[in-house]
């Protein structure tokens, strides 16, 4: 496990600050985002639209 670690950090993952972020929610909406997908695209794509985010097409429901 700690071989593939590295190998990821070494060889694969390019050298780049990396960000991460946490959408926090209320919990009646998260109940009803993980059953209502295309409500869950959209929060999704209009948080990454509101912060300027760049997003691949997958996850905005695109491809």
């Amino acid at each position: 496990m700690a071989e593939r670690a590295a190998h990821l950090v070494d060889d694969v993952f390019p050298d780049v600050p990396i960000r991460q972020w946490v959408l926090s929610l209320p919990y009646r909406l998260r109940y009803r985002l993980a059953w209502d997908h295309d409500l869950c695209r959209a929060v999704v794509a209009g948080c990454a639209v509101g912060h300027n985010w760049t997003m691949s097409p997958m996850v905005v429901g695109e491809a």
